[in-house]
């Protein structure tokens, strides 16, 4: 059926909110018949649709339901088909909603011609159509969530961990492009160490693009994944990288905690990053904070050490917490004057 059949339909059912009934019904039918028909079961079923034409909107938009005729619809064609097409379809149901022919055929156990054989096998059933030659997608996206939903949580895993092994082997020339894809899947897979070197991967991309919040999602899985290595040195990366991100992003609270959390990772490290470039990251997300007494014990804390550029910086952020703060002017204009003297003369030790 049509986005049009549809609407008609539910303005025969409901006068004044047509709208948003043929939304619904739209959005989860797809515009297949039977769908359509057991979803109006359901809705008057659960109230959503009332007698006297009338909809349950706060409740309908947010539903997002397969109803039980529809699933064991689906399960029953589901347990028509052969092994071989059970797991081909398992493993595109991981891929997604669309999936290409060479993604699946490295992630099962399965020869080239079984693969196609079983691809043939689910058009037939009517589970999956072409989209290009080597592309495929699923008839509807219920068809995907009973066939993922039947699996259970070990072969969700492993076909996981297989799916992103595949990928990894067929991106392997332009890994970043596929990069927060590996993280999902290696994330499902439960494959710390590679969700974090993908999803910080992900992040460095984003972050060439001044996509800053995708960039602190991707780096924020990374730093989760990453908290239980031994080696901190990759996780105090990461919280560096999230650090900026967030301050291009004006997020300043959330750059000062990860900052704070990559200072305290050094010890902890192999290879760590340096203390003095993390303090001025810090420094500056406090200052665009205003959070201007933690910034005066952080610059106390720094005393003066590091290269000329960088405590002319700290001194210049000293004094313009205290201006702000207004609480001693004088020693504010010193620490000024003194970031001055330290950009004219670089040379000079603080």
């Amino acid at each position: 059926m049509t986005a049009n059949d549809i609407a008609q339909l539910a303005q025969q059912l409901t006068a004044q909110e047509a709208g948003a009934l043929a939304a619904w019904l739209t959005e989860l039918s797809e515009g297949n018949p039977f769908i359509l028909i057991e979803l109006l079961y359901y809705a008057r079923d659960q109230h959503l649709l009332l007698p006297d034409g009338r909809i349950n909107l706060p409740m309908a938009p947010a539903i997002q339901v397969v109803p039980q005729t529809v699933y064991a619809l689906i399960r029953a064609r589901l347990a028509r088909l052969s092994e071989a097409g059970r797991q081909v379809l398992n493993a595109a149901s991981v891929i997604g909603r669309e999936f290409e022919i060479e993604t699946v055929a490295r992630t099962v156990a399965l020869s080239d011609a079984a693969v196609l054989n079983s691809l043939d096998e689910l058009q037939t059933a009517g589970l999956i159509q072409p989209v290009t030659g080597l592309r495929y997608q699923f008839d509807h996206q219920l068809t995907l969530e009973v066939a993922y939903q039947e699996m259970g949580e070990p072969r969700h895993r492993l076909l996981h961990r297989r799916v992103g092994e595949a990928m990894e082997e067929i991106y392997h020339q332009r890994i970043e492009s596929v990069a927060g894809l590996l993280a999902y899947h290696f994330a499902e897979g439960h494959q710390p160490e590679r969700v974090a070197h993908y999803a910080f991967l992900a992040g460095q991309g984003a972050a060439k693009l001044a996509a800053w919040r995708e960039a602190i999602a991707f780096y924020e899985q990374a730093a989760a994944a990453a908290a239980a290595f031994t080696d901190q040195s990759q996780h105090q990366r990461i919280l560096a990288a999230l650090g900026q991100a967030a301050l291009h992003a004006g997020q300043n609270g959330r750059a000062a905690d990860a900052l704070r959390l990559a200072l305290a990772l050094t010890a902890q490290s192999r290879a760590p990053l340096s203390e003095e470039l993390l303090y001025a990251d810090l420094i500056e997300a406090l200052m665009l904070g205003t959070r201007y007494g933690e910034l005066l014990t952080l610059a106390a804390q720094v005393n003066g050490h590091g290269r000329a550029e960088t405590v002319s910086f700290v001194e210049y952020f000293r004094g313009i917490a205290l201006a702000q703060m207004g609480s001693d002017l004088d020693e504010a204009v010193r620490h000024l004057q003194k970031a001055e003297t330290l950009l004219s003369h670089p040379s000079l030790t603080a």
